[in-house]
C-alpha cells in the first residue's frame, strides 16, 4: 500500500514537472525564433507560470481520450472472456468490433494529438486558459488542415530518420555490452551482477538524455510550426513578359 502511494505521488510529480517543462520549452523556442534574449531561468519561470493551465489542458485531453480507452479495454476483456469460454461466435464478434473501433479510433487519436500540440502552444504563447486553448487548437486545425497534415507528415519522416540514426549510435554501446553479458552468463561468472548494475548506471542516464533530446526537438519543431500555421502568405505572381527593347535604327 505504501509503495502504491509513493508510486502515485511520483506519477503526479512527473505529470506536473512535465507541464512545467512543456511551457518552458515552448516559450524558449518561440523567443529564440523571434531572436529575443531568453535564458534558462526565464524559461523555467515561464513554465511555472503556465504550469496549472497545462495541467488542466492535459487533463482535458485525457478526458477526451478516456471513452476510446474504455471501449478498447472492454473489447480486450470481452475477447479474453470469449477465449476462456471457447466461444467462437463471441471471438469473431470481438475481433470485428475491434477492427471497427480501430477504423474510428485511429483518426480520433490523430485528431487528439493535433489538439494536444496546437492547444498547448496556444495556452503558452497566446496566454489562453485550458478550454479556450483547446478550442483554439481545434479551430486552427480546421482552418489550416492542409498545412497541419503536411507538418505532421514531415515530423513523422524526421522522427523515423532520427530514430534510425540514434539506433545506430546506441548500437555502438549496446552490442559490446550484450556480447560481454552473454559471455559472463555462459561462463557463470560472479562478475555478472556488478556488470548488470554498471550497465544500468550507464544506459539509464543515456536513455534519459536521448529521450529528452528527441522530446525537445519535437517540441521546438511544433512550436515553430504553430507560429507559422496561421500566417497569410502573399499570393505568388507569375513572371511578367518583358518585351524586348526597341532596336536603334541607323
Amino acid at each position: 500500500m505504501v509503495l502504491a502511494v509513493i508510486w502515485l505521488l511520483l506519477l503526479i510529480g512527473l505529470f506536473i514537472l512535465g507541464a512545467v517543462c512543456e511551457g518552458a520549452t515552448v516559450r524558449a523556442a518561440a523567443e529564440h525564433d523571434a531572436e529575443r534574449p531568453f535564458g534558462l531561468a526565464w524559461a523555467w519561470r515561464s513554465g511555472v507560470a503556465t504550469m496549472w493551465v497545462i495541467v488542466r489542458f492535459r487533463l482535458l485531453i485525457v478526458a477526451l481520450g478516456l471513452p476510446l480507452f474504455l471501449l478498447f479495454a472492454g473489447l480486450v476483456i470481452g475477447f479474453i472472456v470469449a477465449v476462456m469460454n471457447q466461444s467462437g461466435g463471441a471471438i469473431v464478434t470481438m475481433v470485428v468490433l475491434a477492427l471497427l473501433l480501430a477504423v474510428v479510433g485511429i483518426p480520433y487519436v490523430i485528431y487528439l494529438s493535433f489538439l494536444d500540440r496546437l492547444g498547448a502552444r496556444a495556452a503558452v504563447l497566446e496566454q489562453l486558459m485550458a478550454r479556450p486553448a483547446l478550442v483554439r487548437g481545434h479551430r486552427l486545425l480546421r482552418k489550416r488542415l492542409g498545412r497541419s497534415l503536411l507538418v505532421w507528415l514531415v515530423s513523422i519522416v524526421v522522427s523515423i530518420v532520427l530514430g534510425i540514426v540514434l539506433a545506430c549510435f546506441l548500437a555502438i554501446f549496446l552490442v559490446p555490452l550484450f556480447l560481454a553479458g552473454a559471455g559472463l552468463v555462459a561462463t557463470k561468472s560472479a562478475a555478472l551482477v556488478p556488470f548488470v548494475v554498471l550497465g544500468a548506471l550507464v544506459l539509464v542516464p543515456l536513455s534519459l538524455i536521448v529521450g529528452g533530446f528527441i522530446a525537445a526537438q519535437g517540441s521546438t519543431y511544433w512550436t515553430l510550426a504553430f507560429r507559422r500555421l496561421d500566417l497569410e502568405y502573399a499570393p505568388s505572381t507569375g513572371l511578367q513578359y518583358q518585351p524586348p527593347p526597341p532596336q536603334a535604327t541607323a
